[in-house]
């Protein structure tokens, strides 16, 4: 991992995999982050999702250092 990475990095690739897992196209995903910026807040304020990869990303990031 790069040392400029966060847990933020971690989480936005984290939602991004999920939504490809759902069928959406990896065209779309960038698309909406490039125009949102903020994936995570964007996922939870405009989709109403919560993010359940959570424990997931701060358990990677405490084994990566970010």
């Amino acid at each position: 991992m790069p040392d400029y990475f966060q847990l933020y990095d971690l989480k936005r690739i984290a939602i991004s995999l999920m939504l490809a897992g759902q069928g959406v196209s990896h065209e779309a995903i960038s698309h909406y982050v490039d125009h949102k910026g903020n994936l995570e807040t964007t996922m939870i304020y405009d989709l109403g999702l919560v993010d359940p990869l959570r424990p997931v990303t701060e358990k990677l990031g405490d084994l990566l250092g970010v």
